[in-house]
């Protein structure tokens, strides 16, 4: 009788190491895929919180780009303009995006305009300054946009 109640309470072990093996595989199955929907997460965040410097920045710049008239640009300050832009810049650079080649050549770029821009007295320089950085800021944009998009989908797929 005793041996039945061995033979009982093995198999009970070995049942019950074999049912805690699957919860544990389940468990770090869990673990990755919240893993990644929280990476998924944060790299939505920086792409709102950089999409709401960017709208901004291009309100900002918008009154100085191609479609300005140098007249309503005389009496104009392109402090506050440039603030913005150069805050942007700080943001992207803090994303994260730093290994990306042509969001850094692009970064480098935009800190030359930027002073350039900021130096610009008359309308006409303005506007020509102002449309030169906006299209440039344009352009890292979609650069920031794309790589965070590609950095997303490589975190879905893996």
């Amino acid at each position: 009788m005793i041996d039945i109640l061995y033979i009982f309470g093995a198999m009970a072990s070995i049942l019950g190491a074999i049912y805690a093996w699957r919860q544990a595989t389940n468990a770090k199955a869990y673990a990755e895929k919240a893993k990644k929907q929280f990476a998924g997460h944060l790299r939505t965040s920086e792409l709102s919180r950089l999409k709401t410097k960017w709208d901004s920045v291009y309100e900002a710049l918008a009154i100085f780009g191609p479609g300005a008239q140098p007249t309503a640009l005389r009496g104009r300050n392109t402090a506050e303009a440039g603030r913005k832009v150069q805050d942007y810049l700080a943001e992207v650079r803090r994303s994260g995006l730093g290994t990306n080649v042509d969001i850094v050549t692009r970064l480098v770029g935009l800190d030359q305009l930027l002073d350039q821009f900021s130096r610009s007295r008359g309308a006409d320089e303005m506007k020509t300054q102002g449309a030169i950085l906006l299209n440039e800021t344009q352009y890292l944009d979609a650069a920031v946009c794309t790589a965070l998009s590609k950095e997303q989908e490589a975190v879905e797929l893996s």
